[in-house]
């Protein structure tokens, strides 16, 4: 089961907000704090992920996919159409 809150994680320069995705899995949304660029990691369902990076001021300008299952990788396309 998924935790109910969502508590961004911070890194040097980057904030890391994690996302649930789909029942069992998880998707990262990692915002550069200089550039508001943000990179969407195994975004399967990535509508909750955009939000998140529009609400917190970013542009997402890359994806990171950790394999090539769909529930991992299924969002790709619906992200480069965006």
């Amino acid at each position: 089961m998924h935790s109910v809150a969502v508590v961004p994680n911070a890194l040097a320069t980057c904030d890391v907000v994690v996302v649930p995705m789909l029942s069992d899995n998880y998707c990262y949304v990692v915002i550069d704090r200089a550039t508001r660029q943000a990179a969407l990691v195994d975004a399967s369902v990535p509508y909750d992920a955009l939000k998140v990076a529009t609400t917190r001021g970013a542009d997402v300008t890359m994806q990171l996919v950790t394999h090539r299952h769909w529930d991992h990788a299924g969002g790709v396309r619906r992200v480069r159409a965006k």
